[in-house]
């Protein structure tokens, strides 16, 4: 199906409209078709200059407000900063902390006082 199109008429200078021309004979192709890709372009340049103004006003205003820390992004960016993955911690649930597995059964202590899967602190190698 077609689009809905509208006319607009342009004055153009003397100057402006030869050199339009000139490229528009060069490339086979009409100067209204070069125009409105050059009309499309500049409009798409002017929504995302002024969407970053709308992101930089946005973070401007929420700046040292409590809104703009977010530890797992700012653990993120540095990792790629510096090309390494940063390893998000995970909370512990309660039952890791009372000694369970995740599964709800308890932990079974091993030797050196340490649960199934732990692996051996430095201090427990020591002789």
């Amino acid at each position: 199906m077609a689009r809905a199109t509208k006319r607009l008429h342009i004055t153009l200078s003397q100057d402006l409209h030869a050199h339009l021309h000139g490229v528009a004979v060069q490339e086979g192709r009409p100067a209204t078709e070069i125009a409105r890709e050059v009309i499309e372009r500049w409009l798409d340049a002017h929504r995302r200059t002024a969407r970053r103004a709308a992101i930089a006003e946005y973070a401007t205003a929420m700046a040292d407000s409590g809104v703009d820390f977010d530890p797992d992004l700012e653990r993120a960016a540095v990792g790629h900063l510096l090309g390494t993955r940063a390893r998000k911690k995970r909370p512990r649930s309660g039952s890791e902390q009372q000694g369970r597995r995740p599964n709800g059964t308890p932990a079974t202590p091993r030797e050196g006082g340490r649960t199934a899967g732990e692996r051996p602190r430095s201090r427990d190698l020591e002789t």
